[in-house]
């Protein structure tokens, strides 16, 4: 195996369309159901909290995330990698929701608006590099 090199995707036809990494849709499918469950376990006890609420939110954009990467790797050859682009910008949405159910855990005399701030400071500026990223370098 050299390193760099790069290895032959697996191809498959499916409704007269030439698709590529059957492995990539099933195993990102698996995933989103997976998150799926959690986020309707989860929303259970959305009501209750703050971080439960989060939680959920996670799940449902990590779910809808993993569709938006399966389909993308999947239909490469019609989209390019400007399919890949809505998995990418929800997987740091999802992270900021996972942040703020942690930061809602801090009780006491923690700053903690100052923490929701900076969190939702943070996903709009990774947003805004990746957003440049895929301008200067597509």
């Amino acid at each position: 195996m050299l390193i760099g090199d790069d290895f032959d995707k697996i191809e498959f036809t499916l409704l007269g369309l030439n698709l590529v990494e059957p492995n990539s849709i099933i195993g990102d499918s698996l995933l989103a159901v997976m998150a799926f469950i959690m986020a309707f376990k989860t929303k259970k006890f959305k009501d209750t909290s703050k971080c439960f609420w989060n939680w959920y939110l996670f799940f449902l954009t990590f779910g809808v995330t993993f569709i938006f990467g399966g389909l993308g790797h999947t239909f490469y050859p019609y989209w390019g990698i400007i399919g890949k682009y809505p998995g990418w910008l929800g997987s740091i949405v999802s992270i900021y929701f996972i942040e703020k159910a942690f930061i809602s855990l801090l009780s006491g005399n923690t700053p903690f608006f100052n923490y929701q701030k900076l969190a939702l400071g943070k996903l709009v500026l990774v947003l805004i590099i990746e957003i440049f990223v895929f301008i200067l370098f597509d």
